[in-house]
């Protein structure tokens, strides 16, 4: 009996070596299931962390290069309407000056201007210079301003005047002879 006993004790203890030996084995199974499943859930975890930091940073970007952006306009805007501004002055300043040119070609007091060539070649352009030079009424304003022009340059010379003439012509300008030359041929 005792050696039954000692039999099935052994048997017994066979049995639950065996029991133990996959008891252990599913606990181990179990714990690496378990092992795995964290394993996937962090992973999971971290890739939706990552897609959050992704996200957050391209959103921060967009904002960044948006107000940047922005700004390049708005910057843009203020120096086109500088430039504009400064066209507009400009543009304005050349109007002026192309006015005032205007106003002191068209205020030229041509008959002023011919009292000092009065005195010799008469009132009314009908005598001949210190009894010399041509008679100049019933020229065109043409003829009248190429000899002006003549003198003022120093390539005309008739009948001795040339020097007496360029002295008078030197002091007048383009348009005042324009505006002489047609005074003259009134006459």
């Amino acid at each position: 009996m005792k050696y039954l006993l000692a039999l099935s004790l052994v048997a017994f203890l066979a049995g639950c070596s065996d029991d133990a030996a996959n008891s252990t084995h599913e606990v181990k199974k179990a714990q690496t299931s378990s092992t795995q499943k964290e394993v996937v859930s962090q992973s999971h975890n971290s890739v939706k962390e990552i897609q959050k930091s992704v996200e957050t940073t391209a959103h921060n970007v967009v904002e960044s290069v948006q107000k940047k952006a922005e700004k390049v306009v708005s910057d843009s805007k203020e120096v086109i309407k500088e430039v504009q501004k400064k066209a507009e002055n400009a543009t304005q300043e050349v109007v002026d000056k192309v006015k005032s040119t205007q106003e002191k070609v068209t205020t030229i007091d041509a008959a002023a201007l011919y009292r000092s060539c009065a005195g010799c070649h008469g009132a009314h352009g009908e005598k001949k210079a210190l009894g010399k030079s041509e008679v100049i009424k019933g020229w065109d304003a043409t003829k009248v301003a190429e000899a002006l022009q003549g003198y003022k340059k120093g390539t005309r010379n008739i009948h001795g005047m040339g020097g007496l003439m360029k002295a008078q012509t030197s002091k007048l300008s383009d348009q005042e002879i324009e505006a002489l030359a047609k005074e003259i041929s009134k006459f």
